[in-house]
């Protein structure tokens, strides 16, 4: 599953990976939530937070993946196979989930997402232990969303897992229903708590 395999990126790369601050010479890590600010530059320079502790900090919302897709391999060529599709840049960026109602109308309806299952990727999803995921850009046409979730099992879950209550959750296991996730979501709209709740 390539969409499975991009999120795995993004969460060791952008999420959990932290820069040896101690080599002035290495290559900064991209960092998936950066405004520019003069105390995220602080926070990043001073390793006050860890990048985990900053992005579950921002609450409920998607991480947008971009694929620019080039023209399909017409013929075949050493290593590669006819139509092999090939992407040339990658963008990622992170929204709340109030922002992805305000400004993602035409994605939400690419994705078919309407009424409660829009709702259950907004709202129904534990961000303690899961991460939503919109990828453009991988399948034509139609944007993927999906929830992906920590697995009991994870190696680095404790990296990840920065709060007891967090460890805790992950260590469930199994997929809540979605009449489990439905029921989360409107105690979020009930609640009018939104994104700010964790």
């Amino acid at each position: 599953h390539v969409e499975q395999t991009l999120c795995y990126y993004v969460l060791l790369e952008m999420i959990m990976k932290e820069e040896d601050m101690s080599d002035p010479n290495a290559n900064p890590t991209p960092r998936l939530i950066d405004d520019g600010s003069p105390s995220s530059k602080a926070k990043a320079d001073g390793k006050k937070t860890s990048r985990v502790q900053q992005f579950q900090a921002l609450g409920r919302g998607w991480i947008f993946i971009l694929l620019h897709r080039t023209s399909p391999v017409r013929g075949a060529t050493r290593g590669s196979r006819p139509g092999l599709v090939n992407y040339s840049k990658m963008k990622i960026w992170f929204e709340s989930s109030q922002r992805v109602v305000d400004d993602h109308e035409m994605d939400l309806r690419a994705a078919e997402l309407e009424g409660s299952t829009r709702d259950k990727y907004l709202w129904g999803y534990n961000p303690e232990a899961e991460i939503v995921f919109f990828v453009k850009g991988l399948a034509p046409g139609r944007p993927l969303v999906c929830i992906q979730r920590m697995r009991p099992d994870y190696c680095d879950l404790d990296k990840w897992a920065v709060k007891p209550e967090a460890k805790s959750r992950c260590m469930e296991g199994g997929l809540p229903t979605d009449a489990e996730r439905e029921k989360v979501a409107k105690q979020h709209k009930v609640s009018g708590w939104g994104v700010y709740c964790c």
